[in-house]
């Protein structure tokens, strides 16, 4: 978690207390772990297996998530709708965690809750 540029200023504090929140869920070959539009209550890291990025048909290919890598973040925390689907290509351990832990945690480090949305709007200008 704290690899992740999103959170590489977050104190140690915050780190524990989302990693106490995160759960695991596994996804098989060729299961759509979020659809673009859906709304994006959800983030996701990658612990193992490939999952590739993909167009709303699902016809073309964006990128691929590896071990280590995480997804949904921006959507996470601006409130936002997915702008891309993301596809399970092999079996896939991946840790969830959900927005109401996510801002609930938030509540106790405002001035990391404000680099986060400064971090995610940054990265949204660019993707």
């Amino acid at each position: 978690i704290q690899k992740l540029s999103l959170f590489k200023e977050a104190s140690e504090g915050f780190i524990k207390e989302i990693a106490l929140q995160i759960t695991p869920v596994v996804y098989l070959p060729g299961d759509f772990v979020v659809t673009a539009g859906e709304p994006g209550n959800v983030m996701y890291f990658v612990s193992r297996g490939e999952l590739e990025v993909v167009s709303k048909d699902g016809q073309n290919v964006f990128s691929t998530l590896k071990d280590g890598d995480c997804f949904g973040e921006i959507a996470l925390v601006l409130k936002q709708p997915r702008s891309a689907s993301v596809r399970a290509s092999t079996y896939c351990d991946l840790y969830r965690l959900d927005r109401e832990l996510f801002d609930r945690v938030l509540l106790h480090y405002p001035d990391v809750a404000m680099k986060i949305e400064e971090l995610a709007k940054e990265r949204q200008g660019r993707g």
